[in-house]
């Protein structure tokens, strides 16, 4: 924004608005402003993702309790605020994946996303390129 407090014209302007996981986005184009609304809640994530994700907190949660661990100790060691601790045990998508492995380090699990997606055990990846392999293979010819 310019010192005078206004945007330039045509110049998006995020507003840092957000209320139960509503974020929205305002758009200043000929000085009329347009609104519009990204909605980015647990809804739009399917029953089994969530399920796994409020799993997983609870995990967390669980093997934070084994090891004595506080929340304010776990939230100091893993670098974010108390509350975004407490999103983390509740397995709150919004959450950045790094404050997820960071609090499995932590925790002692080393770093569980390394092999996560490995192309060696993507059996459906190796499947479909086994399909796509030619028939036949034939040298390329030189440009003579």
């Amino acid at each position: 924004m310019r010192p005078s407090g206004r945007a330039p014209p045509g110049a998006a302007v995020a507003i840092a608005a957000r209320l139960e996981y509503i974020i929205l986005v305002g758009i200043r184009n000929n000085d009329h402003y347009f609104v519009c609304q990204a909605l980015m809640s647990h809804e739009t994530l399917p029953l089994k993702v969530r399920r796994g994700l409020a799993q997983f907190g609870a995990d967390l949660r669980d093997a934070r309790r084994r090891r004595r661990l506080t929340v304010e100790m776990m939230a100091q060691r893993v670098s974010v605020s108390r509350g975004t601790y407490l999103k983390v045990e509740k397995g709150d998508p919004s959450v950045a994946m790094g404050v997820y492995a960071m609090a499995l380090f932590v925790l002692g699990f080393g770093n569980p996303f390394e092999r996560l997606a490995d192309v060696r055990d993507d059996d459906t990846g190796l499947l479909l390129d086994a399909e796509r392999l030619p028939q036949r293979v034939r040298p390329r010819r030189t440009g003579q």
